[in-house]
């Protein structure tokens, strides 16, 4: 503190004699003096060494090589020019946190890192608005912090007491921002284990949909789960596969048809999983035929004239010929389309019959990307 006031009390002394660039008596022995005062560097040394390097810059350079301690304010300078940067970096780092949320812990760390680099250096509080900003944001951090331990808590205890739908309403929405932080792991296997434990509940209800779109909806956890947690998933739809495509249908079984069988042909093989084609006319969509047809096969749908489109759904849980394969199945339309123009032809006594046929060979697979997947549950 001395050393500060003397500087300051230094520099009113020496001020006039540099009005209109005019050195005093004795201009390296001012410059000495000036020097001398800098004392320890800190953010607020910027008008002490300007006022040195105003002395010095004044004189001719004979003169300046006489000044004994020049080079202890050519180290002064760098100094300062480091801490400057050190508290433009903390600047920087603090602006950097922005509106605090779950994940700003590492954004936080790092400006903290940063300000405690500089903290040293600003003993008249050049940084105290920054300083302000950051320890604000501590403070809604830790509050954010304990936020996620009572979640954690709340979901743990309506697990425990098996209100398992509950524990999904309670995370679900939430996980998106969740699966930023470190305990994302332990929200997401807590959250898979609530679903599968809801899925089972439903199925043993034999609301088979629900459960299996329950477990579907649990594979996007898949990254954050350890693999014996997000296994439980696979080993549910499996189960459940086994014991419904059971009840699947017939080969080539017509699941429903709304107009009359023709003569021309659109034969249809399926891919690797058991599939329900939908042959529907293009100008008139309630005009279809719908047909099962097991994985690998195919089934051969007789159409009347016309210009139809093939969509398909294929998935590997068979449900019932309602739902079908369920809502998280693969729906499918393919993109080009079959103009059937068969016709009758009588010459003399004799009539001749011609008619098209085409062939679709369904090479999707359940989760796989062919053709135009542009299609929903409600085509179907």
């Amino acid at each position: 503190m001395k050393k500060r006031i003397l500087a300051a009390i230094l520099i009113l002394l020496m001020l006039p004699s540099l009005v209109g660039c005019q050195l005093g008596k004795n201009p390296v022995r001012e410059a000495e003096q000036a020097i001398d005062a800098i004392g320890t560097v800190n953010l607020s040394s910027g008008e002490i060494l300007d006022y040195c390097d105003t002395l010095v810059n004044a004189m001719e350079v004979p003169e300046r090589m006489k000044i004994s301690n020049k080079s202890l304010l050519d180290q002064a300078r760098a100094e300062y020019d480091r801490q400057q940067k050190l508290a433009a970096n903390a600047t920087e780092a603090i602006n950097a946190i922005g509106t605090v949320t779950v994940t700003s812990g590492d954004a936080i760390t790092a400006a903290r890192a940063a300000y405690d680099k500089v903290s040293e250096y600003d003993v008249s509080g050049t940084l105290k608005a920054a300083k302000d900003t950051l320890e604000d944001a501590e403070k809604q951090f830790a509050q954010k912090a304990q936020e996620v331990s009572d979640l954690m808590d709340n979901a743990l205890s309506l697990y425990k007491a098996q209100r398992y739908e509950a524990v999904e309403l309670l995370l679900v929405p939430e996980m998106e921002e969740l699966s930023q932080i470190p305990e994302a792991y332990a929200f997401a296997g807590l959250l898979v284990k609530a679903i599968c434990a809801h899925s089972q509940e439903e199925f043993d209800s034999q609301n088979y949909v629900e459960a299996v779109d329950e477990l579907m909806g649990a594979k996007q956890y898949k990254s954050l789960c350890d693999s014996g947690t997000y296994a439980e998933v696979d080993q549910k739809l499996s189960a459940y596969a086994l014991s419904m495509n059971k009840n699947t249908p017939k080969n080539g079984k017509v699941l429903s048809r709304t107009q009359k069988a023709g003569r021309n042909t659109i034969k249809i093989t399926a891919g690797p999983n058991d599939t329900v084609a939908k042959v529907e006319r293009v100008d008139d969509p309630s005009q279809y035929v719908k047909v099962f047809i097991q994985a690998n096969k195919s089934v051969t749908v007789y159409l009347l004239n016309g210009t139809y489109k093939v969509k398909y759904t294929t998935g590997p849980i068979w449900f019932d010929e309602n739902n079908l394969f369920g809502d998280s199945a693969t729906f499918i339309e393919l993109s080009g389309t079959a103009e059937m123009a068969g016709f009758t032809e009588k010459i003399g006594k004799v009539s001749y019959s011609y008619r098209n046929a085409y062939t679709a060979k369904l090479t999707q697979g359940y989760g796989s990307s062919f053709g135009q997947q542009n299609t929903s549950p409600s085509c179907f």
